[in-house]
């Protein structure tokens, strides 16, 4: 949601807990933690009334998954661009990212390691309907993202060579979000979206033999989370998901905004 000052820096770590069930029947439990910094430019105005918002981030990002007797650790980073462009109380978002990950894998039958490249472009659209003298804000939004995923081909404890197509991915998030604008600054909020992802299917090979597919059900998160703002342009809010159907868990993130 849009604000007077715009110009600012921000620090994000975040931690999720979640079983993620694939179309295999089997399910894969996965920790994911990380933190992001980032700069959000002051408003720019443009014609017609438009004013716009660029954000230039990036950060670490970790992850611990158990699948059957396998366990992997990933660690790897991730940087981005985005801009959000605001009529009245329409906007509109993009955005693109690149990262990277390295991966240590354990089986019972000893250690590999691999590495992948991903990269996203996402549009993000929705609509600020303020009532109540602005005292709530409804927000429903529509999030439509391209997601690449590669996994350089690698090999395991026999010297077979694994290799994989890589993922290309569509995201279909609708989503509603709900505000109260309190008085001294306090912002709480709810917020509710289904992800489908189409096109999600990987496919691994053994030595060019088939080892079969895998993709992710769709799946619903909801959350509640509270924001404050003071008078000393500082801002900060925490908030918590949760994820239920195809991606079960919970998601906790914090963050802090300082304003110039």
């Amino acid at each position: 949601q849009k604000s007077d000052k715009t110009e600012s820096i921000w620090f994000r770590p975040y931690s999720s807990f979640e079983t993620v069930e694939l179309e295999n029947k089997h399910k894969v439990h996965n920790s994911g933690y990380g933190a992001y910094i980032g700069y959000d430019t002051d408003l720019i105005n443009i014609k017609n009334n438009w004013e716009s918002v660029f954000t230039f981030y990036g950060g670490y990002t970790g992850a611990r998954q158990r699948y059957n007797s396998n366990k992997i650790i990933q660690n790897g980073g991730q940087f981005g661009i985005s801009g959000v462009f605001f009529r009245k109380n329409y906007f509109i978002g993009l955005s693109s990212n690149i990262g990277a990950i390295y991966a240590d894998s354990t089986n019972n039958k000893g250690e590999i390691h691999f590495s992948m490249l991903n990269s996203t472009g996402a549009i993000k659209t929705g609509y600020n309907f303020n009532i109540f003298e602005k005292k709530l804000t409804i927000q429903p939004s529509f999030l439509f993202a391209y997601i690449f995923v590669n996994t350089f081909d690698y090999l395991n404890q026999e010297n077979i060579t694994i290799s994989s197509k890589p993922v290309n991915s569509l995201q279909f998030m609708p989503g509603l979000k709900i505000t109260g604008n309190l008085t001294n600054g306090w912002q709480p909020y709810l917020g509710i979206q289904t992800i489908w992802n189409i096109m999600n299917d990987s496919n691994f090979s053994a030595n060019d033999v088939s080892i079969g597919e895998i993709s992710i059900k769709p799946y619903v998160q909801y959350g509640a989370g509270i924001q404050k703002s003071t008078e000393n342009n500082f801002s900060g809010y925490l908030q918590t998901t949760l994820r239920q159907g195809g991606r079960e868990g919970i998601i906790l993130s914090i963050g802090i905004r300082k304003y110039f």
